[in-house]
């Protein structure tokens, strides 16, 4: 009997000798990655781009239910996101006979395969692809962490924050994002801006009251097509960061540090015509991506009226038995303007027992 259990439990080992050995074959014939580690993940995860090599990032849900492979169709829309570096339009056929030659506008493709919660990265790049595993961080939008989360520029290229939250696949959430920062650029080649306000004031007796409201319409005319590529990215629960980078070189006539906020209260910082718009309040969305987009107009707005403005004042004086004299102010302003501007900065902070705050710093291209 005792004989009996001791060839079972062989070849209960054996077995799972064998299973384990199936499964290291299998993941070895698909070239994917998994991280034995639940915290780590490849390095080019969240940084896409490094000195020695620029790549992009493709991802698909990792289900084959017919039609593409899961892994092809990851490296697919990674190639796509190389190609968005050339501001080249790339169709399936084309992404699909590119990723079996291995061969992008003449030059090498690489890639590099990981998979996590059910879903393939896959990472396509011009050069060989490190395959270093990093920690990831830690993704505090208040905290400027990483710095990259506040930065406006890298080197002379302009940067812009894309911003999304959980959206129906991990896929659309990263084009969301991307859609979101490259909203941004469009004021850098200009936008129409018509707004009005209307500010009245007035006097009951001893009582003053004023009453203010301003509404505007931003209008950023067709697409540009422009080359640009994501360098980093991170997510802070089911929110994703984006720095998306145009590969456009502009004139860096100053030096704006990441520490320096002396444009959060002088929007003139610097010497640069700008504007701060700031959204203390959720978006009626409720999502932080919207928050950014009407700081942004709000900036936008307040430049067009300082460009322009036709003004008028009505004074109304009514005479009252019981109450004495009642003053009644208003004045209406009116701008219709175009303007080039420059997202500098998007910065964010939660004041103690208050919302997250969004800012945005919008400056005047001369």
């Amino acid at each position: 009997m005792a004989r009996h259990d001791g060839r079972s439990r062989n070849k209960q080992a054996a077995f799972q000798s064998g299973a384990l050995a199936l499964v290291s074959i299998a993941i070895t014939l698909f070239g994917l990655a998994v991280s034995a580690n639940a915290e780590e993940a490849p390095c080019w995860m969240e940084t896409l781009v490094t000195p020695g090599n620029l790549g992009q990032v493709g991802i698909a849900r990792n289900i084959h239910t017919g039609g593409t492979p899961p892994k092809a169709l990851s490296e697919m829309r990674a190639i796509s996101g190389l190609c968005n570096t050339l501001a080249m339009a790339c169709d399936d056929d084309f992404l699909k006979k590119t990723r079996d030659e291995k061969l992008l506008a003449g030059r090498p493709l690489f890639f590099d395969s990981f998979i996590r919660n059910g879903q393939i990265y896959a990472y396509a790049a011009f050069s060989p692809v490190d395959t270093k595993q990093c920690k990831a961080s830690a993704c505090r939008i208040e905290d400027c962490d990483p710095a990259w989360l506040c930065s406006g520029a890298v080197e002379s290229k302009p940067a812009l924050l894309g911003i999304s939250y959980r959206s129906m696949s991990t896929y659309r959430q990263t084009l969301n994002a991307m859609e979101n920062a490259l909203l941004q650029a469009e004021y850098m080649f200009g936008v129409d801006v018509e707004a009005s306000s209307e500010l009245n004031q007035g006097r009951i007796g001893e009582q003053n009251y004023l009453i203010y409201h301003q509404e505007g319409n931003v209008d950023t005319g067709a697409r540009e097509v422009l080359p640009f590529h994501i360098a980093h990215q991170c997510e802070s629960g089911d929110t994703l960061y984006q720095q998306v980078v145009l590969d456009l070189s502009l004139e860096e006539k100053i030096r704006l540090d990441n520490g320096d906020l002396g444009w959060v209260n002088n929007p003139k910082h610097l010497g640069l015509d700008g504007a701060v718009g700031i959204i203390d309040k959720r978006a009626a969305s409720g999502l932080v991506s919207d928050q950014v987009k009407l700081a942004i107009k709000q900036a936008a707005i307040q430049l067009a009226f300082e460009k322009s403005t036709d003004v008028t004042e009505d004074n109304l004086v009514v005479t009252s038995d019981a109450a004495g004299l009642v003053h009644i102010t208003k004045i209406n302003q009116q701008t219709n303007n175009s303007l080039k501007a420059r997202v500098m900065r998007i910065r964010f902070d939660r004041p103690e027992g208050a919302a997250l705050r969004a800012m945005a710093w919008l400056v005047i291209i001369p």
